[in-house]
């Protein structure tokens, strides 16, 4: 999400709709850390249908990632957002 070392991009945005549209289908909750100053490894979780869901971000790789360890939770939530997910290419 977002090219190698670019602290403009809005991970923290992304995620917050990320978690709207998850929430049509039911109470979630994203719990992140305070903005830093000039941060780059930012850890959080995601609660989604009873289940933690770990987040990760990293600038200086434009890396998003969601984890847990129910594949099936992984699936729904990536089916819940197919249809949400644009591809740029630059």
């Amino acid at each position: 999400m977002g090219e190698a070392f670019d602290y403009m991009t809005p991970f923290r945005a992304a995620l917050a709709e990320i978690a709207d549209i998850l929430d049509l289908q039911g109470p979630s909750s994203l719990v992140l850390p305070e903005q830093g100053e000039s941060e780059d490894f930012v850890e959080g979780s995601y609660q989604y249908d009873g289940t933690a869901i770990s987040v990760y971000y990293e600038h200086s790789l434009g890396y998003l990632s969601l984890s847990a360890s129910s594949e099936n939770i992984l699936r729904e939530i990536a089916s819940r957002l197919i249809s949400n997910i644009e591809v740029v290419e630059s």
